[in-house]
């Protein structure tokens, strides 16, 4: 089967085979759309993150600004979670 041809995986991928494989294609489109958009416009790069290891965030970030957004995340799962442990000890 050539590219494109009926039975292709690419083609069944983006042509709306299953909800799983649309969610991958459109979320692959909107990568490379973006990363285009950044190759283009100049200007300074910030950015930060959250890793959550158990119970225990690893927070990382270029500048304070950065690190805001993941900290305040951090915080909003961690009583998150201990509402969750606390209601499923009562309901369980």
């Amino acid at each position: 089967m050539g590219c494109g041809s009926e039975g292709d995986e690419w083609t069944t991928l983006c042509s709306g085979g299953s909800l799983d494989s649309r969610w991958v294609c459109h979320h692959l489109v909107a990568a490379f759309l973006l990363f285009f958009r950044a190759l283009r416009e100049k200007g300074r790069v910030r950015g930060g993150g959250l890793v959550m290891i158990g119970p225990f965030p690893v927070i990382f970030g270029m500048d304070k600004e950065s690190v805001r957004v993941p900290l305040l995340l951090s915080i909003a799962l961690g009583v998150l979670v201990l509402i969750l442990s606390m209601l499923a000890r009562e309901f369980w």
